[in-house]
């Protein structure tokens, strides 16, 4: 059965008032949505939407009994029970004629399983050209992180070594860079399987093929968390007497990146 997306006149906006509007597309569950932004062009409206598409109608796997739930020990990731969760391109379009929105069939949609997607943030609501996102590997777990193409429709990643999980990934702008939209640092929290002990990795957005330019390897394991955002303000307490120490492992800064693992 298909989707249904509704757009709801924003308040203050050229439409402020009228009925919201609903737009069929194809069978899927969104949980995440990159960023969407308009496009004007003449009498012509567009609105284009990047999300992660989960296959069939709910975000969760079934078990064999059609039920909502997933057992990792007893069902097979692979088998093709585990939905499909993957970066798809809604184009929703109207014209004055018509005044109402249609689906375009020209939407399009990546093969990888991913995550977490994210755009820089001050491209909220504006058009973007790059998504960022957490990608699934053969073991059905998050092995590595993707940076997403939309203009050329191309991807590029740096795998993660094995026994590492990874969070939400999150932009940071480049200090006194160009402004260019992907001038900045990719970074990552991950959790370290086999030291127990989390870690921050540092990526070039405009080079994350080449893997982390630093890596932080925290004294501590932080429990892991969904979602992330960056700010540019330290809001944690101040301790009056704090000394910085010299590094030490763990908690020591490298600029060194591990070798990656293929996924």
């Amino acid at each position: 059965r298909p989707s249904v997306i509704h757009i709801i006149p924003r308040l203050g906006g050229a439409k402020a008032g009228e009925a919201a509007s609903t737009v069929q597309v194809g069978e899927g569950f969104v949980f995440h949505i990159a960023n969407s932004y308009q496009e004007q062009e003449g009498e012509t409206t567009r609105i284009i939407i990047d999300a992660v598409r989960s296959s069939g109608s709910s975000g969760w796997p079934r078990n064999k009994y059609g039920k909502v739930g997933f057992n990792y020990r007893k069902d097979n990731p692979l088998g093709g029970n585990a939905p499909s969760k993957n970066l798809r391109r809604y184009a929703l379009q109207t014209t004055a004629a018509t005044n109402a929105f249609l689906a375009l069939e020209s939407d399009t949609e990546n093969e990888r399983d991913i995550k977490f997607p994210g755009v820089n943030a001050t491209y909220f609501g504006r058009q973007h050209r790059y998504v960022y996102a957490c990608g699934f590997g053969l073991s059905s777990t998050i092995e590595c992180v993707v940076k997403y193409d939309m203009e050329l429709g191309t991807e590029t990643k740096w795998s993660f070594p094995t026994n590492n999980f990874v969070a939400e990934p999150v932009f940071s702008p480049a200090s006194g860079g160009s402004g260019a939209e992907d001038d900045g640092y990719v970074i990552c929290l991950v959790y370290n399987g086999k030291t127990r002990n989390s870690e921050l990795y540092i990526l070039d957005a405009q080079n994350i093929e080449e893997g982390p330019v630093c890596r932080i390897v925290l004294r501590y394991h932080v429990p892991f968390s969904l979602h992330c955002q960056w700010v540019d303000t330290f809001w944690g307490p101040v301790e009056a007497d704090a000394q910085e120490d010299e590094p030490s492992e763990p908690g020591q800064v490298q600029d060194a990146a591990p070798e990656s693992a293929s996924v």
